[in-house]
């Protein structure tokens, strides 16, 4: 089975390109943050169609984004030489938070509790 879920932020804004059949392909990479004493994993990627336009007008560079595909790999000719790269169809995305929202951060108002015929808060 070939699946992969991968989460980080963009590397630099995705670029979009329209092939001559005005199918929409965005490339972009992310980098994986795996801790203060762990360097950075770089994972190229590839999305077609309606999720090309997506990224394309959604995601920047620095976005977190979770991205979910399938891993591709390509072999191509560079100075005469074969280079084999791998990247990552894009089949789905998902919007990540950037901060994680502590709950105790957040204020409750006066209006999120409504007291009972006894005066007393119904928990």
């Amino acid at each position: 089975m070939n699946i992969i879920h991968a989460s980080g932020r963009l590397v630099k804004d995705p670029e979009i390109r329209y092939t001559k059949n005005n199918v929409a392909v965005a490339t972009f990479t992310i980098a994986t943050n795996e801790g203060k004493d762990r360097e950075s994993e770089f994972i190229r990627c590839r999305a077609f169609k309606k999720t090309a336009e997506l990224i394309d007008q959604y995601f920047y560079k620095g976005s977190p984004i979770i991205v979910h595909g399938k891993w591709h790999g390509y072999e191509y000719e560079k100075d005469g030489k074969k280079v084999y790269a791998t990247e990552v169809t894009v089949n789905g995305v998902e919007f990540q938070l950037g901060k994680a929202v502590n709950a105790r951060d957040i204020e409750p108002s006066n209006d999120d509790f409504q007291e009972t015929e006894e005066g007393e808060l119904p928990f």
